[in-house]
């Protein structure tokens, strides 16, 4: 018997959300192992936060944990998996979500990317 696939990937894509902020979770869901593309609403949320937040003019952040960069959220993202190979959907959609980012974004994350990024984002 087989079981449908969306209903495991959405309680997947659950778990790997729990207990993260909003923008932590758009960058998860939106580099999520899967083989959609990254979802526009994910993309607005995490320009909202570069907008907002990285522009200056203001974001939620009481909830954020760690306070961790952008930058620094999609390295956590493409590291953290459970088995001990990197997922290479994990790290394309990651690659596309950035570069829709750079697109579509606020000149503020290409200077955020440019001063954390420096090092190695992978």
């Amino acid at each position: 018997f087989l079981f449908p696939r969306e209903p495991i990937m959405s309680v997947k894509r659950a778990f790997a959300t729990a207990g993260l902020n909003a923008v932590e979770t758009a960058v998860v869901k939106a580099t999520f192992e899967d083989d959609d593309r990254p979802k526009q609403k994910h993309i607005k949320t995490i320009c909202d936060y570069v907008e907002l937040e990285l522009a200056g003019t203001g974001y939620d952040t009481s909830s954020m944990s760690k306070n961790l960069t952008l930058v620094e959220m999609f390295r956590k993202r493409i590291n953290n998996t459970n088995n001990s190979s990197i997922s290479w959907k994990i790290v394309i959609k990651t690659l596309i979500t950035i570069h829709i980012l750079f697109r579509e974004c606020d000149l503020a994350f290409i200077e955020e990317f440019s001063q954390y990024g420096q090092n190695r984002v992978f």
